[in-house]
């Protein structure tokens, strides 16, 4: 999948890495195998509603995930 990462995600990545530097290993590989296989178990995908309706997210660990949107071509934001 083509995954592009927007300015104010890795704004918003690199402050929660330094909150949070623990998890930098494993947000990364994570991103990485939503990258190569989107639909792997281990990421837990799920659509959003509420607030964030159309906008789907994947697991970092059982607290943070990564929200993302679907571009028409297939690809993720």
């Amino acid at each position: 999948m083509n995954v592009i990462l927007s300015k104010s995600f890795l704004r918003a990545f690199r402050k929660f890495l330094k909150q949070h530097p623990e998890l930098e290993q494993s947000a990364k590989e994570k991103i990485k195998l939503f990258s190569d296989t989107p639909s792997a178990p281990s990421l837990g995908n799920h659509k959003l509603d509420g607030k964030l309706k159309g906008k789907w997210a994947f697991r970092i660990d059982q607290k943070y995930r990564i929200v993302f949107e679907l571009t028409p071509d297939g690809g993720a934001l």
